[in-house]
């Protein structure tokens, strides 16, 4: 999907706009217990130099209750210049760090997404998006233990 709004930090400005960006969700490794979420965002810093943040989640159930730090930590680095995902491991890296949502943050967060489509359909899609979010959630912690679930 594709992620619209603007990037701020103390090292490179702020309100910078996103030029484009997107995040694959749930992304399958293989594992029925792991997914990953990923992020990819390119700006200009408050200079016009073009960075690239790439991010990542990871889903995985471990010992004890981790669901909420596994969907709300993000590993991140921003990389100099215009990156294409081939070329993420060789990029020079201008900084890295863990992005933490809490609570009231992620409320507000939820606020923010939108749908495409008739006026009408857009419920129904969010209702749908819901559905996958829960499901996968579902599927990495409850699975094992509560088979039967959706």
């Amino acid at each position: 999907a594709t992620i619209t709004g603007s990037v701020d930090s103390t090292l490179f400005g702020v309100r910078l706009p996103v030029r484009s960006g997107a995040f694959q969700l749930f992304v399958d490794d293989g594992n029925p217990g792991s997914k990953r979420m990923t992020y990819r965002l390119r700006f200009d810093d408050s200079q016009g130099k073009p960075f690239t943040l790439v991010g990542n989640k990871v889903v995985v159930d471990d010992p004890g209750l981790d669901i909420w730090s596994d969907t709300t930590t993000l590993y991140t680095r921003v990389l100099h210049g215009d990156v294409p995902p081939e070329g993420d491991l060789d990029a020079d890296v201008a900084a890295s760090g863990i992005i933490s949502i809490h609570l009231l943050d992620f409320l507000r967060q939820l606020t923010t997404f939108r749908t495409g489509g008739p006026i009408a359909a857009r419920p129904v899609a969010m209702a749908r998006f819901g559905e996958l979010f829960l499901g996968k959630l579902w599927d990495v912690y409850a699975r094992q233990v509560l088979p039967w679930g959706p």
